[in-house]
């Protein structure tokens, strides 16, 4: 049965709000309107059977504060439980029982089976744009390589063949691209009982992930997968896509732009004569960075393009570095794409509110130094 949180303000609640310091990030708990998001999530839920559930809104805001604390599911629950500004912002009061940790693996289940993330993106990037956030003079394209948790087998050959030359491969959908979900059925319950090992104590796990990939960047062996993203120039990310690592950067063009950019900007992986030529039809500026070819160098004018775009490109960069660095994504924490998928949204979505925060507050802090001048 779906449940339902109280909208009613207690004498809890404004104590811990006016507790928090100013400029506290979790006081965007107030800039964001909550209530589109919580109509989508509705559908995860019976509104007629069963017992009351905890209430998906609160569910996922507890998984955006996973990402901002990287916390583990458990180290969660106990914040939760510990920390009044945590329970301030779900909505929660000092009596309110918590949700344990296998029920944010139900969750994070349920968000995967209906396939929201797309949408709650979605919903989350019109907030922002509501907001007046977003720059759409531009859209910056990249892909990162984020490893596997499970480690390949010592005895399983990397495959080290470079990725398809971008010159050769003209936009296309993405239903023509490698799906673990096309092989052959019994090849895939084969694979994955060749997979599956067991512990001191009888569990089964997977030794390896089956939808992780091989790739070469620089000379240098990858096993896992990659993400892509669009960000503006703001550095707020507005599209998002996660493949094995496999999947070649410049495959996944045309599903990241929103046709609402004056230009893209994006490395020499995505160069190409038919994705110059797809740009031109749709009255987009392309400042992909040129590439060389053999017994064809660049030109004077191709060189100082390509100063010029690469300075403007800091900003996708500076995106992966704060994942990386600060969201733990070097590496996925779990097997499998779906899983990884859910992961790799929720992190981002954090990322951009927590953007969307910083960006209103330098706003306001100027506007403040002005008037004091």
């Amino acid at each position: 049965m779906l449940g339902r949180r109280s909208n009613q303000a207690t004498f809890f609640s404004e104590a811990v709000k006016e507790r928090l310091p100013k400029n506290h990030f979790l006081k965007v708990n107030n800039l964001i309107d909550w209530s589109p998001i919580e109509k989508k999530l509705e559908c995860l839920y019976d509104p007629s059977n069963g017992r009351p559930s905890y209430p998906p809104l609160m569910m996922f805001k507890a998984l955006l504060l996973q990402q901002w604390f990287n916390l583990s599911d458990r180290g969660l629950v106990e914040a939760i439980a510990d920390r009044l500004s945590f329970q301030s912002f779900l909505g929660l009061s000092i009596v309110d029982p918590v949700p344990d940790d296998t029920t944010f693996t139900r969750f994070r289940q349920k968000l995967q089976e209906k396939g929201l993330l797309e949408e709650l993106f979605s919903i989350l990037d019109s907030e922002f744009d509501r907001l007046g956030l977003l720059v759409k003079r531009g859209s910056f394209i990249d892909a990162t390589i984020v490893q596997a948790q499970r480690r390949p087998s010592s005895k399983e050959k990397a495959d080290t063949e470079e990725e398809q030359d971008p010159c050769a491969i003209q936009i296309q959908s993405s239903t023509k691209e490698e799906d673990p979900s096309s092989h052959d059925e019994s090849a895939k319950t084969k694979e994955k009982d060749n997979a599956t090992k067991l512990t001191k104590n009888g569990k089964a796990y997977y030794a390896t992930d089956l939808d992780a990939r091989w790739t070469v960047k620089r000379g240098k062996p990858y096993y896992g997968y990659k993400m892509h993203i669009n960000s503006d120039e703001s550095g707020i990310v507005r599209g998002m896509e996660v493949t094995p690592a496999n999947v070649h950067d410049s495959r996944k063009l045309k599903n990241l732009i929103s046709k609402e950019e004056e230009a893209i900007y994006a490395d020499k992986a995505y160069d190409s004569e038919g994705v110059r030529s797809w740009c031109e039809e749709n009255n987009i500026e392309c400042c992909i960075l040129h590439k060389g070819k053999r017994n064809k160098p660049l030109t004077e004018t191709e060189l100082e393009e390509n100063k010029i775009w690469s300075k403007r490109r800091f900003r996708v960069e500076q995106i992966f570095g704060i994942a990386k660095r600060c969201y733990n994504l070097d590496r996925f924490p779990y097997v499998g794409l779906l899983p990884n998928k859910i992961k790799a949204f929720m992190t981002v979505m954090a990322m951009n509110i927590k953007r969307a925060f910083n960006i209103i507050q330098t706003h306001k802090n100027a506007i403040s130094s002005c008037g004091s001048a």
